[in-house]
């Protein structure tokens, strides 16, 4: 077994995009015979920085090992967690047979609060794996202001047609309402911001539904975790051809807002 590199940054012309690495350098590494990468990367998160160590598995190009860290943004203390992150990887790293293994360090269950994956917070935790997901992660900032879409003229609103309120539809809702965009050439929406996102080397982001983001404020806002501010979140979830669903993160109502001229916050969220 060959295993490249050490926890330095990566080589750019390796360096992950999303979860993944160019089809291309895997072939490299494949004919080096190189069997596992190990990366990292150190993400601003606001007062924080979450850091993440990953062995990528270079025969299929996926991740399947992780550890993360979330420290105060100060020098000392993100030198102090980044040493203190390597150090418990590298103990937890073990070879046998030609794989790689993790001892210890990935978890099999969460909590809600608790630091996820990609290095945003869990806000829920339906119980189980099914349908490809268990927990939903919101990201550790908001990702500004946005409208949730634009009118054609000033009577017509587009109508994103199949999004739902339930949890577990906002991805499926957000893949809606990109494809919708997308034929109309408009930019910068809040689902368009969500699916762009890259965070935690992670790009699986959406705009959460209207009942996500209910979850999101009574498990983290009301507590005071995320930094969130009291104005008006989308959620991917359309009312009509001119409104969709929004919450007030001050008092937590939930109503209908005008898709344009009605700029509102936006936090991106994922699940796995």
């Amino acid at each position: 077994m060959r295993t490249w590199g050490n926890i330095s940054p990566t080589p750019p012309a390796l360096r992950p995009k999303g979860r993944g690495i160019i089809p291309l350098e895997i072939k490299k590494l494949q004919l080096l015979k190189i069997n596992y990468l190990v990366t990292g990367a150190v993400n601003d998160a606001d007062d924080y920085y979450s850091i993440v160590i990953d062995i990528l598995d270079v025969s299929n190009g996926k991740f399947v090992n992780s550890d993360n860290e979330l420290v105060p943004g100060r020098q000392p203390d993100l030198n102090k967690g980044v040493s203190a992150l390597v150090t418990r990887f590298l103990s937890g790293m073990t070879s046998q047979g030609g794989t790689v293994a993790q001892k210890g360090n990935v978890r099999d269950s969460y909590r809600i609060g608790d630091t996820g994956p990609a290095g945003g917070l869990i806000f829920y935790d339906k119980g189980n794996n099914s349908d490809g997901w268990r927990y939903l992660e919101a990201a550790p900032q908001d990702l500004g202001q946005a409208e949730w879409a634009g009118h054609e003229n000033e009577n017509i609103g587009i109508v994103v047609s199949g999004t739902g309120t339930e949890t577990g539809r906002g991805k499926r809702n957000t893949q809606l309402i990109v494809d919708a965009f997308k034929r109309r050439a408009y930019t910068g929406r809040a689902a368009q911001l969500c699916a762009s996102f890259n965070y935690g080397c992670y790009t699986d982001w959406f705009l959460p539904s209207k009942d996500e983001l209910d979850l999101m404020y009574k498990n983290l806002a009301i507590k005071g975790v995320g930094g969130f501010t009291g104005g008006w979140y989308w959620s991917s979830s359309e009312y009509s051809n001119s409104f969709a669903w929004v919450q007030v993160f001050s008092d937590g109502n939930q109503h209908t807002g005008s898709k344009s001229n009605r700029p509102s916050y936006v936090r991106a969220v994922r699940a796995f």
